[in-house]
């Protein structure tokens, strides 16, 4: 049997949908690739409490959604309630969480960030911070916008095709895309 015809694009036996569809995936991937490089070199910021990155999740979304059930909060998180209610029990006894009665269900519990926790929180957040401004200082001012602006759109799209009923922190509508400020 002979070779099928060469589609327009070139390549023996493909459409110009196939490789259309070819040159989105390794453009999706490219996007993906470079989001998870960034994530990994971000360098770790020291801070004086034990407190790893699932925690410091944790305590970032009860910042942005306020006092709420642990099952609330696995749900907003995308994790399972027993990883949030073991990670829970860790920053209470470290005091950066508080429980209280749920006003409700007085069966439930509540909890939220203690002072000290959005101390903790605080620290990391700068030292992130100051990680992002030093690597792009050399940046035109139009440029950390974009890229702040960009970030914040796609927080928002991907919280909105999200299955969960609440969107996680980073992509709150009390979030602004404000640009006039230095990352």
């Amino acid at each position: 049997m002979p070779d099928p015809a060469p589609s327009a694009a070139g390549a023996p036996g493909r459409s110009r949908a196939s490789d259309a569809h070819e040159a989105d995936r390794a453009r999706d991937r490219e996007l993906v690739s470079a989001l998870f490089a960034v994530l990994i070199r971000l360098p770790h910021v020291r801070i004086d409490e034990p407190v790893d990155k699932t925690g410091l999740a944790i305590l970032h979304e009860l910042t942005w959604s306020g006092t709420t059930r642990p099952s609330d909060l696995a749900a907003q998180m995308h994790i399972d309630i027993s990883t949030v209610s073991r990670h829970l029990q860790a920053l209470e006894a470290q005091l950066l969480v508080v429980r209280t009665r749920d006003p409700e269900d007085a069966r439930a519990q509540r909890v939220d960030v203690t002072d000290r926790g959005n101390e903790v929180l605080g620290r990391f957040l700068d030292g992130r911070s100051a990680s992002l401004r030093a690597a792009i200082s050399h940046w035109a001012a139009e440029d950390t916008a974009a890229l702040r602006h960009q970030l914040g759109r796609l927080a928002d799209d991907l919280a909105a095709t999200s299955a969960s009923t609440r969107p996680c922190a980073v992509g709150s509508t009390t979030r602004t895309h404000d640009t006039t400020e230095t990352p």
